[in-house]
């Protein structure tokens, strides 16, 4: 069995030195939800990306 990590940055997303961001270059099997603005988050603009398929 696979486990697949769903990373979900804060506003404004998170930084290269961020710790969210080292977790997932060392965790292969993570991914990171993306918004088109992190000023302004619209949850209609998540769910159309699929990310939250399995919650």
């Amino acid at each position: 069995m696979s486990l697949e990590h769903l990373i979900i940055p804060g506003w404004h997303g998170s930084g290269q030195d961020h710790w969210q961001s080292h977790w997932q270059a060392r965790l292969p099997t993570s991914r990171r939800t993306r918004v088109r603005d992190w000023q302004l988050p619209d949850r209609e603009d998540w769910i159309a990306s699929g990310q939250y398929q399995y919650c």
